[in-house]
């Protein structure tokens, strides 16, 4: 008498030499185009937005194929002319990008074109999807961003427009944000919530960036610096006592380079004035002698600004000043890459 579990084996066994056998057969007709008279092994695959659409054309590169797209399932030649016609193309146009106008869930079909005439023959897993794919276009990155102070050292980090189908993100950095952040958001903004909160020291630079990202998680990190990225850091001072104004004989007003050097950050520096900046902290460096911290300071902003004018040599050289000076390490490294980058 057969044992049982010997004739399940033989089962599985003849059933994985058909559906080989029925792969190989198919790719022979696929590679010779002389058997099939529709495109096999579709594939319909959602990705950053777009829908990318793939298959094995049949034989012969000048083969047109046509692409259909519906929020119907196709079974039968008349669901066709429910369907929306994509495009003809040729294998040489694979894989194809699809974009449809609306959120939703869509089904794909291919058909081929011979001696001028469409061959409609509609195969389940070949050149018809059996599953609709979840499509969600690309969010639209957002337009404005405002920063406001709150009590206890937290900021508002709010932003418009603000649509309830989006989700946002927000990324902060002590540098300006000019390029794609690597690491994951500081926070992620619920559908709940109408603004971020960040808690924030003293005495250091903030830059946001609010990115957005749809229904199927897919973000856009496209940066527009002043849009969905600022452009100017925010601060928020120590509270400083005003140094004593000491009148003799009409003698100026005593000002600490320190001084000095906050307020060409301040008033020329975060405001886009790098010529400005770099005149007066060429003025600085010249008439006072500065500690080495004040020193790292001036050379470190020197290069941004000779970064931000498009002179990535002479930008190279304060990083590098800097650096040596230790304050700004990490910082100046990451800034003479960007320097070599714009060189090269």
């Amino acid at each position: 008498m057969e044992r049982p579990d010997l004739k399940k084996k033989t089962v599985i066994i003849l059933l994985i030499s058909s559906l080989t056998l029925f792969a190989v057969n198919i790719s022979t007709f696929s590679q010779t185009g002389e058997e099939l008279t529709y495109p096999t092994l579709l594939s319909v695959k959602y990705r950053d937005g777009l829908v990318l659409i793939d298959f094995e054309p049949v034989a012969r590169e000048t083969t047109l194929h046509r692409i259909y797209r519906s929020k119907y399932k196709i079974q039968k030649n008349e669901d066709l002319k429910m369907a929306t016609l994509l495009a003809e193309i040729t294998g040489k146009s694979l894989p194809y990008k699809d974009v449809p106008d609306e959120d939703g869930k869509y089904y794909y079909a291919v058909t081929v074109i011979k001696e001028g005439n469409e061959i409609i023959e509609l195969v389940p897993f070949q050149n018809i999807t059996v599953k609709p794919v979840d499509y969600s276009p690309m969010p639209e990155p957002v337009q404005s961003i405002t920063v406001t102070s709150l009590e206890n050292h937290l900021l508002g980090i709010s932003f418009t427009p603000k649509k309830e189908e989006y989700t946002y993100n927000l990324y902060v950095s002590s540098q300006r944000i000019v390029y794609t952040p690597l690491t994951d958001p500081f926070s992620i903004l619920s559908k709940e919530d109408d603004l971020f909160k960040v808690r924030i020291q003293e005495e250091q630079l903030y830059y946001f960036f609010v990115s957005t990202s749809n229904r199927l998680e897919v973000e856009n990190k496209t940066i527009i610096p002043g849009n969905n990225a600022t452009s100017l850091a925010f601060i928020k001072r120590k509270p400083q006592e005003k140094p004593p104004v000491i009148k003799k004989k009409k003698k100026p007003v005593v000002v600490s380079a320190s001084r000095l050097i906050e307020d060409n950050l301040r008033n020329n520096f975060y405001s886009g004035k790098y010529k400005t900046a770099l005149k007066n902290f060429h003025s600085i460096l010249g008439k006072y002698k500065l500690s080495a911290s004040q020193q790292g300071t001036a050379y470190f902003y020197m290069g941004q600004c000779y970064f931000y004018q498009g002179d990535y040599k002479s930008a190279v050289r304060y990083f590098i000043l800097s650096k040596e000076i230790g304050l700004y390490k990490n910082s100046a490294d990451l800034w003479i890459d960007r320097c070599l980058e714009k060189v090269d």
